[in-house]
């Protein structure tokens, strides 16, 4: 759509209100000014290696490696330690 110059052809809008499904009771209605369930963060991160033969690769730093093992650990961190408590709505 945007593509397609939406916006230029029927101005930016003020506001957005949109429906999420959740797990509140039937019939209950929930309003939050701003941002609500969704969210985005962005952050760079470097890895640096360190070259190694290939009959000796214990002997050098593997920035893959590095990546998938960091990769891992950040989503376990998520996965394993938030409790998934969703009462809190």
């Amino acid at each position: 759509m945007l593509a397609d110059h939406l916006y230029e052809r029927f101005g930016t809008p003020d506001m957005a209100i949109a429906l999420h499904d959740s797990n509140l009771a039937l019939g209950t209605l929930a309003v939050t000014p701003g941002y609500a369930m969704a969210s985005s963060t962005g952050m760079d991160v470097t890895m640096r290696g360190i070259g190694s033969h290939g009959s000796a690769p214990e002997a050098g730093k593997d920035p893959i490696v590095m990546s998938a093992k960091f990769i891992v650990a950040l989503q376990t961190i998520v996965s394993r330690s938030t409790p998934r408590d969703h009462r809190r709505y």
